[in-house]
């Protein structure tokens, strides 16, 4: 690209406390873009434990507090300050990630002396209200991207954006040089070598569906009744909330001794290797990182059929790996079929590497933004 490499390049997200989705995709792309020799800072609102994974990847970083939960009205004042503060790094880009973040930037930006800021929707839209304030940041921004199809829509239809506006930048994920041997999830959970292990990776609350997935686990568990080792499903995230009322019915199912929550783990490669597959049960997702995760591990993925979904998996395993939201029994019939079918398991796996390999690249997702940049700055 031939922007200039001397540019700033202001890559904000909320937290330092913990990883989503969207901070390893903030932190991916900054990681690239620093390799790549651009000027870039990474503007977090809040530190955690997540400055030394920002120290260990040599990323420019910077932490200024800033409570964007609050009414708009009570920060006023602490957005005036925000602006003076980020007058001083003479930014030349901004690319926000998440919702609210996209939401202030893009009402300062101009102020800062930028040439470019981006609204950056990360989501489905669970976040988007349609309220005047989203629309004159929506439409105070040159370009909003979304990383998928439903992110898009959403802000269509809630804040009234033409489609034309709204470009779609694939996530670029990591593909994994090797295998991963820090964890024995078996040895560790005490399960027989023969133990077919099923992993969902996502946080324990209400914008997953957990409850169809355990309900048609009993059914999965039902099937396997005269296997010398049961199957197990291992619930990899953050506790936001659901686990204990997940935890009970798993007691009400009888499937207790058979689902494991382990809560949010760094091992999550290990855990996705080990799988014999990974599913993902949610009837609200952008694109989904865990999906795509998955996927470049070369792991079969069951997932609801949703649109965020069939963007990240594609239509050709579609009638094998998409299940009808909120069909505990379709998505039954489908885990099964999967756990006894070894072939049909590692076509489906090949398949899902090409796809990432061909449309989830790390270098089209950067490229993507750079041309973005140049074409859209004043």
């Amino acid at each position: 690209m031939s922007l200039d490499y001397d540019k700033l390049i202001i890559i904000v997200i909320g937290t330092l406390n913990g990883m989503g989705g969207a901070e390893r995709q903030a932190i991916l792309l900054a990681e690239h873009l620093n390799n790549s020799g651009y000027n870039v800072k990474l503007l977090a609102l809040s530190g955690g434990d997540t400055e030394q994974v920002l120290k260990q990847k040599n990323i420019d970083y910077v932490v200024y507090p800033f409570d964007g939960y609050q009414s708009f009205t009570k920060n006023i004042v602490p957005l005036i300050k925000l602006i003076f503060f980020l007058r001083k790094l003479k930014p030349f880009a901004f690319i926000p990630f998440i919702t609210l973040n996209s939401k202030y930037i893009g009402l300062i930006w101009k102020f800062t002396g930028a040439k470019f800021a981006c609204w950056n929707q990360r989501d489905e839209g669970r976040e988007v209200y349609g309220s005047r304030l989203e629309k004159i940041s929506a439409n105070n921004v040159p370009v909003i991207i979304s990383n998928s199809l439903p992110g898009k829509d959403a802000i269509i239809k809630k804040v009234g954006i033409s489609k034309n506006k709204i470009k779609i930048i694939n996530n670029g994920i990591e593909i994994p040089s090797g295998l991963t041997n820090e964890v024995d999830w078996r040895q560790l959970l005490n399960l027989s070598p023969q133990t077919k292990i099923v992993s969902m990776l996502a946080s324990i609350y209400k914008y997953k569906d957990h409850t169809t997935l355990l309900k048609a686990w009993k059914i999965v568990l039902e099937s396997f009744c005269d296997s010398p080792a049961l199957p197990v499903l291992i619930l990899a995230g953050t506790f936001k909330g659901m686990e204990n009322q997940l935890k009970t019915l798993c007691y009400d199912l009888r499937i207790a001794n058979n689902v494991y929550f382990i809560g949010a783990t760094p091992h999550t490669n290990a855990l996705i290797e080990q799988s014999e597959l990974v599913v993902h049960s949610s009837n609200k997702e952008g694109c989904p990182n865990a999906v795509l995760e998955a996927m470049a591990l070369s792991k079969p993925v069951i997932a609801t059929d949703i649109p965020g979904n069939l963007q990240a998996m594609g239509t050709k395993y579609a009638n094998y790996c998409l299940s009808k939201p909120n069909n505990y029994h379709d998505f039954a019939i489908k885990t099964v079929k999967l756990l006894n079918d070894e072939n049909l398991n590692s076509d489906i796996g090949s398949y899902n590497l090409q796809r990432i390999k061909d449309e989830f690249s790390i270098n089209k997702m950067v490229n993507s933004y750079l041309q973005l940049i140049k074409e859209n700055s004043k």
